[in-house]
């Protein structure tokens, strides 16, 4: 409940989450009715369970005359009914969706429209949609089921005959967990285990990829295939799962590329209940999972100390850990973790997000040699101990977000350490070439290392990711970067400033061809330096520049890699023939571009003259477009038409028109128009997403 309640403060008044620790039940009750107390609030409690809760929460809810609205959803009747009561309310039964809306939502998460769907399979999808009863998740696991078979009707007919003719008549409840138990059955058994781990983690958690990934191949579940790296392969298998829709992606607002998931609160609840039948995962602090102590113990999770009883807890202290083979502990849970001294197989060990970890918790770590996951992210700590040199098969050491400034001597004897993933000022030690098998360093910055870095990091042959920070390009780095780039390493990003401009336009040598990734940051560079057009494996760019006019579009459409690209324009996007007269940058099919899904470009000071034509970016999927709005009247003579409909691939459109004054609600201006009208006669009928920046004072917008 405490969780629950510090979440409505934290969204309610925009306080940070952590700052609202302070304080027993009612004092945070008290806090959120004192802010409501004399505002308009629209409010959504989501998935209440009992009606306790309710008569705790609702008391941060005052009535005020202000035309406030609560909604609350549940599964339970009498819960519905209680919330409507305390609040003068009414009760929504969600209905079934009827026989059009099931087939619309079945037949486009499959074909992506009604219209693709063949003939043959007309009666067969109309079986099983019978058989779904109108519940849209298990419209959308069966959809997922059926995307990854072949469209014939002997197949579809197979899965459609697995449900049986009992199911129509179960309970919505068993009716999905029967679909979702055969969905499960017919993953192939890499795949399950790969589900089965989301049952470590919390409902409504935000689960990174990254962090899932390494820990899938921390646990043996992935290995190398047909020359794609092991990570390559654990993306594979992320896009699987949501493919099949039993994960819900998540992407970055701002850069658009998907960084982590999460699981339907029906999907995790079968997921869980599956796992504890296999004896997969132990959950400690998880409501309602009371766990046999004469089970084996294969993977730990601890989740909520405050969900258990002190009989409960005395009991998991005398439990047997020798066979598990990863821990992960959640905030709350801490004071739970027992003594890593009786771990005997660990491999993977994930301290994420534990603000309290201190020394006497990682006592006897050096004794966990099988351990090759090992997560300090957001910890806080400040150092690490010297035995961490001891964990022989450790592949990745995650210490983002610490206060650690300086690494032990001893982690340069990790030989088989493949990801260093640190906050910037840690310093390396001497010797770090040693670890040969690294293939991704981050962050490092330059000026807190060693005199010999720039020697030591060339010997790193291996690398394939690096992220640095360094405040001037001396000769000697500028040449260890640009001789691993033309060996394994292929993502370079770069932060440094203004002193470092003649290195980053001026061309390298040798020239990196090996770079599927270049990111350029913390420098604004005048223009797009002509040496990126000979980098013809590029996949993905990043730059700050002044301006982008007609040379520069010219120069990257000839990147026939080339599919995600990020321009953050200072100044302007135009053709400036002369101080005084200039013209839009027009891009057309024969700038090339012929890779291009994603395109992000300009800023919110940007005078925006882009104007897409017919034929352009054929393959563009996602535009995000940030641009002042004054400068590109003036720059376009008032025209906020970009051309926008032309292209015709495109799914997302997000658009940030800058600085409002004191815009709470959607703002006028001919943009905002202007851009709704051309995506709305773009024929595929993409998403738009628009933003922008509430201001309290007149700025130059």
């Amino acid at each position: 409940m405490m969780k629950v309640l510090r979440t409505i403060l934290s969204d309610v008044s925009g306080e940070e989450y952590t700052n609202t620790e302070a304080g027993d039940i009612q004092h945070l009750v008290k806090k959120i009715s004192n802010f409501l107390q004399d505002k308009r609030y629209f409010i959504v409690v989501d998935d209440l369970w009992d009606s306790k809760s309710w008569e705790t929460i609702k008391y941060a809810f005052i009535k005020n005359s202000c035309g406030s609205r609560i909604i609350t959803t549940t599964r339970i009747n009498e819960v519905a009914e209680s919330c409507s009561n305390s609040h003068w309310g009414h009760t929504y039964t969600l209905r079934p969706l009827n026989t059009v809306n099931s087939r619309r939502l079945f037949l486009k998460r499959i074909f992506g429209s009604e219209e693709a769907c063949p003939s043959h399979l007309a009666e067969v999808s109309d079986d099983l949609l019978k058989k779904c009863g109108g519940l849209p998740l298990a419209i959308i696991a069966i959809a997922g089921l059926l995307a990854g078979k072949a469209p014939t009707f002997d197949e579809w007919n197979k899965v459609q005959s697995s449900f049986g003719y009992a199911l129509e008549r179960q309970s919505d409840v068993n009716k999905m967990m029967h679909i979702l138990s055969l969905s499960y059955f017919y993953l192939p058994p890499h795949l399950q285990s790969c589900l089965l781990y989301l049952s470590i983690f919390r409902e409504d958690y935000e689960i990174r990829k990254e962090r899932l990934i390494l820990r899938w191949i921390a646990e043996g579940f992935i290995h190398e295939e047909n020359g794609f790296t092991q990570y390559e392969v654990g993306e594979r298998r992320f896009n699987e799962l949501i493919n099949k829709s039993l994960i819900q992606p998540r992407t970055s607002k701002r850069s658009g590329t998907l960084i982590s998931c999460r699981v339907h609160d029906t999907i995790l609840e079968f997921i869980v209940s599956k796992a504890m039948e296999e004896n997969f995962i132990t959950l400690f602090g998880f409501p309602n999972i009371t766990n046999d102590p004469r089970r084996k113990i294969r993977r730990l999770s601890l989740q909520d100390r405050n969900e258990v009883g002190d009989g409960s807890v005395g009991l998991w202290e005398n439990m047997i850990y020798s066979h598990a083979r990863a821990v992960s502990v959640f905030p709350g849970s801490l004071d739970s973790l027992p003594s890593l001294q009786k771990f005997k197989h660990l491999r993977v060990l994930d301290l994420e997000d534990c603000e309290g970890l201190q020394d006497h918790h990682l006592a006897h770590l050096g004794g966990l040699f099988a351990l090759r996951y090992l997560s300090f992210h957001r910890t806080w700590i400040n150092e690490l101990p010297e035995e961490i040199g001891e964990l022989q098969h450790l592949q990745t050491l995650d210490l983002r977000v610490t206060h650690i400034k300086k690494l032990p001597s001893s982690i340069v004897h990790l030989a088989r350490l493949v990801n260093l993933l640190s906050s910037s000022g840690v310093h390396l030690p001497d010797g770090f070439r040693n670890m040969q098998a690294l293939q991704r360093l981050e962050d490092i910055t330059v000026w807190s290392q060693i005199p010999n870095f720039t020697q030591e990091l060339c010997q790193l042959t291996n690398l394939r990711t690096l992220r640095v920070w360094t405040d001037v390009f001396t000769k000697d780095l500028a040449s260890s970067l640009c001789t691993l780039a033309t060996g394994s390493l292929n993502s370079l990003t770069i932060g440094t400033n203004e002193e470092s401009i003649n290195f980053v336009m001026e061309p390298w040598n040798p020239t990196p061809v090996s770079l599927k990734l270049l990111e350029i940051l913390g420098i604004q560079l005048p223009r797009v330096p002509r040496w990126i057009s000979s980098l013809d494996n590029l996949q993905h760019l990043g730059l700050n520049v002044d301006r982008l006019g007609p040379a520069d579009v010219g120069l990257l459409g000839t990147l026939n890699a080339l599919s995600s690209l990020r321009l953050w324009v200072m100044i302007e996007v135009a053709d400036r023939l002369s101080c005084q007269e200039t013209q839009r940058v027009k891009i057309s099919g024969a700038h090339g571009f012929p890779s291009l899904r994603m395109f992000q470009v300009g800023s919110i000071n940007c005078g925006f003259g882009l104007l897409f034509e017919a034929g352009a970016m054929p393959k563009l999927q996602e535009l995000n477009l940030e641009f002042s709005r004054d400068k590109t009247g003036s720059l376009t003579n008032g025209e906020f038409d970009f051309g926008i409909q032309h292209l015709h691939c495109l799914a997302i459109v997000r658009c940030d028109l800058g600085y409002f004054i004191n815009a709470e609600y959607e703002p006028e201006h001919p943009a905002w128009d202007a851009v709704k009208s051309a995506v709305s006669c773009n024929t595929n009928h993409p998403r738009l997403w628009l933003s922008w920046v509430v201001a309290t004072t007149e700025q130059n917008y």
